[in-house]
């Protein structure tokens, strides 16, 4: 007979090696048991009454925390280590409860007032938060998806810029005409879009391609 851990699969011969195996890996001493209730207290002061926190300590030192309501999940690491003490994560850690505070502070509310935003400004048929990002390669950045009333189906990231430039790119999908300077759109060194006068031109060519229009490209002075 057999033993299987429903944690990660590993199979062991006997029961006691599998109870060793949970101890060593899995079984951690609450080194301070207020410390969850302190964690919660802290990032209930910094974000909106309607968002739900959840504090998961991984293992000895880790702290995963996730905030979520109807609009949004953003997941935080915190985490009280020597600068000697390795991450585990891929994603950015903090060290103090301020900080990850001040995390959780700044991304709700960036993501409810893009949402807020763009619901005011634009007649689009969906657009709703998808992910938020916090890694050492990448830096932080926000996922959101959106479909136009004409069905296009988009993705759009934004990258902590000026939220007013952010906004303005989503007048491609109601704009009949573009004038102004043009220049490549790239992410990550890959070209993505051309703009013109600062709004992306693939959701005009689009929208235009599902109206079943003609685009007209001109040079001015």
């Amino acid at each position: 007979m057999g033993y299987v851990s429903g944690i990660d699969n590993r199979t062991f011969s006997s029961k006691e090696e599998a109870i060793k195996y949970f101890e060593e890996n899995y079984l951690f001493e609450q080194k301070n048991e207020s410390m969850t209730i302190d964690i919660i207290e802290a990032i209930k002061k910094a974000i909106p009454e309607d968002y739900g926190i959840e504090v998961k300590l991984d293992n000895e030192n880790y702290y995963v925390i996730t905030v979520k309501n109807d609009l949004c999940t953003i997941d935080g690491y915190l985490m009280f280590k020597d600068e000697s003490d390795q991450s585990s994560y891929w994603g950015s850690e903090h060290n103090s409860i301020e900080s990850i505070s001040n995390h959780f502070q700044y991304t709700t509310q960036t993501v409810e007032e893009i949402l807020r935003r763009v619901h005011e400004k634009y007649d689009l048929k969906e657009f709703k938060f998808d992910r938020y990002h916090d890694d050492h390669g990448n830096g932080s950045y926000f996922d959101f998806n959106y479909v136009t009333q004409e069905g296009g189906n988009y993705r759009v990231t934004y990258y902590n810029q000026e939220i007013d430039d952010f906004l303005e790119q989503f007048s491609q999908h109601f704009v009949e005409f573009v004038e102004g300077d043009w220049h490549k759109v790239e992410e990550l060194g890959y070209f993505i879009d051309y703009e013109i006068g600062n709004i992306p031109i693939n959701g005009l060519l689009r929208r235009a391609s599902a109206l079943n229009k003609k685009v007209r490209l001109e040079i001015v002075d």
